[in-house]
């Protein structure tokens, strides 16, 4: 799963058939269960966005291709499915020598991505509004979070609030164990954003924090690396146990099972 926007839901991956072989973006809408399968090129060096513009409510995917094995410069293109079609946006970004990190949020009409830079690896935010169809100029990491080596980041959001999930592992009787910090932006669009920790996940490797419940209980995605099948998880912050209250199954662009929190 890419992202969530306006109760729709983006899904970034291959169709089945091992002879014809096709990478796609779908936009499914689970309130009519219908959906919309977009071809893209498979390759490794293209950046995939997706968003609901807040003005036209318009579905959007951003495609940045980034030719990093040539000469071409990188390039933007847009596709709406009002239009059915791609066109290209201007974009001045250094998105050659960046690394995307496996993630996007969407918060109040902006796609924001987490970056490092290939050589040095710092870390950086970039942007793009969805309404205007411009790149937002970059962020740089807060220094209480870079300064950290030996972690892998992700980016997620909390009631609209940006999120980091800063993965590490501590060594415990010769045994790594993993935890995962999450931290959450005060302030958003700033140039020097403040980030303040709000708790830490125990033992469990967390893809993306999807949101609360309404006890307060985070609400983790587990999908499987290179897997059809995705499991949502319950996390309990003061007993530390988790719960596998959802599960969702995707074979052959049919979901099989859903079965929603309470």
């Amino acid at each position: 799963m890419l992202d969530c926007s306006h109760g729709l839901v983006c899904l970034l991956g291959y169709t089945r058939d091992r002879v014809k072989r096709k990478k796609l973006v779908v936009v499914w809408n689970p309130l009519i269960g219908k959906s919309v399968g977009i071809e893209i090129p498979d390759r490794a060096d293209i950046v995939i966005g997706f968003g609901v513009c807040p003005k036209t409510s318009d579905p959007k995917i951003l495609k940045i291709s980034r030719f990093v094995d040539s000469e071409a410069e990188a390039t933007a293109e847009v596709f709406t499915l009002s239009s059915g079609a791609w066109r290209n946006v201007p974009m001045d970004m250094p998105f050659k020598s960046l690394r995307f990190w496996n993630s996007q949020v969407v918060i109040d009409g902006v796609i924001h991505w987490l970056t490092s830079e290939k050589i040095t690896y710092k870390h950086r935010f970039y942007s793009f509004d969805l309404a205007s169809e411009e790149f937002g100029e970059a962020v740089d990491f807060p220094y209480n979070l870079a300064g950290r080596s030996g972690r892998l980041y992700g980016i997620s959001k909390i009631n609209d609030s940006l999120v980091v999930l800063s993965h590490h592992c501590v060594i415990t009787n010769l045994t790594p164990q993993p935890f995962c910090d999450v931290w959450m932006m005060l302030k958003n669009g700033v140039s020097k954003p403040s980030f303040t920790k709000l708790f830490t996940v125990n033992d469990v490797e967390v893809n993306s924090m999807i949101g609360f419940r309404k006890n307060g209980q985070p609400i983790m995605d587990r999908t499987k690396t290179g897997g059809y099948d995705g499991e949502l998880e319950v996390y309990e912050l003061c007993s530390e146990r988790r719960s596998w209250d959802l599960w969702v199954g995707l074979h052959d662009d049919l979901l099989h099972r859903i079965t929603t929190f309470a």
